[in-house]
């Protein structure tokens, strides 16, 4: 069995810690997280992962797939800190 990896640079850790800050991630959620971000194209082979990858990653993973930001109304606050 092959173990999946992905490597992240320091901001992009830092945002993940602020997704669990935030309250969207636990220790649960942020192994899924980032096991999804491996298995996604955007980790996939690649180096380090940097910020703009792993919030673009992040807000699909956090709206899904419709991008449907009523699914998720807890985020709307948050969103504007998170994302822009």
């Amino acid at each position: 069995m092959a173990f999946r990896r992905v490597r992240l640079t320091g901001r992009a850790t830092r945002f993940v810690g602020l997704l669990k800050d935030f309250g969207h991630l636990d220790e649960r959620t942020t192994t899924d997280f980032l096991v999804a971000l491996a298995d996604a194209p955007a980790g996939a082979g690649r180096g380090r992962l940097d910020l703009p990858e792993v919030r673009r990653f992040a807000a699909s993973y956090l709206y899904g797939a419709d991008g449907d930001p009523s699914a998720l109304p807890h985020l709307d606050e948050d969103w504007p800190i998170l994302f822009s």
